[in-house]
Formats: structure tokens, sequence, C-alpha cells
């Protein structure tokens, strides 16, 4: 039993000797490439690759500033350290108490027994002490805070 035209598959290809139907072309021809998928499918690997290269390479550098700055931190921490156990040294130092015993042990200095007022006379009277000038400039310890 011979198939009829109609029945039969629309993609086979006519037989010998069968009739073909004329068909008209209509709008513009397009063609696939063969291997247009496979660039497109690269193209997509590609981009995927760069993105999670770059995206890589960025939490590097971060991971890498962040080491940097906790060395820092830990560096600023050993100064304050050392800043603070040196300020405790010069209180120390500078101790009226430890200045005088240094004075009367090492350099044989010694408060005096006797204190002598001189009266001035009234030629040339002694000034007293007046309040002390207005711009009076004292030199700052090292490291001193100025508010």
């Amino acid at each position: 039993m011979a198939r009829s035209g109609a029945a039969r598959s629309l993609h086979a290809r006519p037989r010998a000797g069968e009739e073909r139907l004329p068909l008209k072309v209509v709008g513009p021809v397009v063609r696939a490439r063969r291997g247009s998928s496979h660039y497109r499918a690269l193209a997509v690997y590609l981009l995927v690759a760069a993105s999670v290269a770059l995206a890589l390479g960025g939490r590097i550098a971060v991971e890498s500033l962040d080491m940097q700055q906790s060395a820092l931190s830990q560096q600023v921490y050993a100064a304050e350290t050392a800043q603070a156990e040196l300020k405790l040294s010069v209180g120390k130092l500078s101790a009226p108490q430890r200045i005088v015993d240094y004075a009367s042990t090492h350099l044989n200095l010694a408060y005096p027994t006797y204190l002598e007022v001189v009266p001035g006379t009234l030629a040339h009277p002694v000034p007293l002490p007046q309040s002390p000038p207005p711009s009076v400039q004292v030199p700052l310890a090292a490291g001193a805070n100025v508010r």
C-alpha cells in the first residue's frame, strides 16, 4: 500500500519518481553555520572563566590588604605600649625625691641648715615677688599632649 503524499513525513526526502512539491522561499534565507553553537559555548565558557578569575583576584587582594592592616595594627599597639612604658620611666626618673637622693649621695649636696633673709636698706629695698610675666614659656616634656 502506497502512502499518500500528505501522510508521509514532511522531512523525508522524496523517492525517485515521486513528485516534488514546488515551494517558494519567503523572506531572507537564514542558514545556520555548522560551528556557531560551539563558538557560543566557548565564548560563554571564557566569560565565566574570566569573571571567576576576576572575583578570585579581588578576594586575594582584599585578603592581602587585611593581613597588612593586621600587621600595622600590631605595630601600632607595640609602639603605644613602648611609649607608655617610656612615659612611666620618665615619671619615675624625674621624681623630686629621686633627684634629692641622687644629689645628696652622688654630688654631696645637702639642704642648708639655716636660712638667712637679708633685709634691704631704705636705699636699696629688696623687691617683693610679683605675679609672673604674662608670657612665660615653659618647655614641655617629650610626648606631652597639648590641648
